[in-house]
């Protein structure tokens, strides 16, 4: 067999493999498997197709049958030959090579009969090694206050909680042996009252999702829903206004606040000295210390660990317990990104026992409800994810907060 007939059968086996590897590619996609059957065939195909390269590779090519055609010739023939072969076409080789195969005739070769099986290309086995799928999905941080951990919180399986408060207290007197006692007035109550307020979210999802998905969907949703119920409920009870949702520690007038003494810093006037804040630390009375934290947000952390106070020694304590937070005047520090930064007017640190300061209501806890009916018509499936929650700040003097001076 001459180069030309091994070309021609080359050519040839190669168009059948061709269709072979398209049967393959359609058995993937339809079974995600390919038939034994064919995979031998394949295989054989291919085997044949390594063989007929060999048996080209040790044939002299047919030349210009010119009898001036050497050795060199010949081996130069075979090499621009494979190589074009190889690259898919004449315009594909370097400008040496391109030269080279127009001086020795080669003409350029298609990119159909030149590539071989690859990755590169789908339908050129690309389709037979696919990808590894992996079934987690990578997910952002959300940020989210963790007063929770902090406060009083209490079930209830009403729409409000109300709570008896000593409002006023007598003063005691003093008085002689046989002098006319007189009633000693100032005791008196209050009520506070802690309403529950409901929040929800909504998720439309195609049927043919839920059915196909490789992953649980309504797990999914269930989680999805629960971060970012935390995440609204914290931001409640550091910001909210008691406008359906529960009131915020930072809206509450009647926690006091100590002045800082730079403008829009939480620094005295005389540059990083922690001043403000350790006469906040002393603000609070000394029963509510025990069980007491500092607030605020991680950028405001950083700005606290370079105060120091009138002798120069930092402020910030490193605790050398594991897993204890660090403490500021001996008192722990929670971070709360809810709080606003350094800036003018702003509340960016607080202090309090927070436990005896502000108590959370529990009405109704994460519920996920399945509405199959509501988009029948458009294949869809929507599920309402809600919860009822209730806070507020029921002893403003159990906490205090550092004001950022404005001028």
């Amino acid at each position: 067999m001459d180069a030309v007939q091994l070309l021609t059968e080359l050519k040839r086996t190669w168009e059948q493999t061709k269709e072979t590897v398209d049967q393959m590619r359609a058995e993937m996609l339809a079974h995600n498997t390919v038939d034994a059957e064919t995979a031998a065939k394949f295989e054989k195909q291919n085997s044949r197709l390594d063989e007929l390269e060999t048996k080209l590779n040790r044939t002299p090519l047919i030349s210009t049958g010119s009898a001036e055609d050497t050795q060199a010739e010949v081996r130069e023939r075979k090499r621009i030959f494979f190589e074009t072969l190889r690259r898919g076409s004449v315009a594909a080789l370097e400008d040496e090579d391109r030269a080279k195969a127009r001086e020795l005739k080669i003409g350029p070769v298609g990119a159909k009969e030149a590539k071989a099986l690859a990755l590169g290309d789908d339908t050129l086995g690309g389709f037979l090694a696919p990808p590894e799928y992996v079934q987690e999905i990578i997910k952002g941080v959300q940020l989210i206050s963790p007063f929770r951990d902090l406060a009083r919180v209490r079930p209830t399986t009403r729409r409000s909680v109300q709570l008896p408060v000593r409002s006023g207290v007598f003063a005691a007197q003093w008085i002689g042996e046989t002098s006319t006692r007189t009633e000693t007035t100032g005791l008196t109550y209050s009520l506070e009252e802690v309403p529950t307020y409901e929040m929800y979210a909504e998720i439309i999802v195609s049927e043919q999702d839920l059915e196909d998905s490789a992953f649980d969907l309504e797990g999914e949703i269930r989680d999805n829903a629960m971060e970012q119920f935390a995440k609204a409920e914290g931001a409640a009870f550091i910001n909210g206004d008691s406008q359906k949702k529960p009131e915020g520690i930072s809206t509450n007038t009647n926690v006091q606040s100590v002045l800082s003494g730079a403008a829009g810093l939480i620094a005295g006037a005389a540059g990083n000295t922690g001043g403000p804040i350790i006469t906040l630390a002393y603000s609070l009375k000394s029963d509510y210390v025990p069980g007491a934290a500092f607030l605020m947000r991680r950028e405001v952390q950083g700005a606290v660990r370079q105060l120091t106070d009138s002798q120069g020694r930092y402020l910030w304590e490193p605790n050398l317990q594991v897993g204890q937070p660090a403490t500021l005047l001996g008192i722990p520090i929670r971070e709360m990104p809810d709080l606003p930064l350094q800036g003018a007017s702003n509340f960016p640190i607080f202090l309090g026992n927070f436990k005896r300061g502000y108590t959370i209501v529990d009405r109704v806890d994460v519920v996920v409800k399945r509405l199959n009916e509501k988009y029948a018509e458009q294949g869809q499936i929507a599920f309402i994810v809600r919860k009822r929650v209730g806070g507020q700040v029921v002893l403003p003097e159990a906490m205090w907060k550092l004001k950022s001076n404005n001028s």
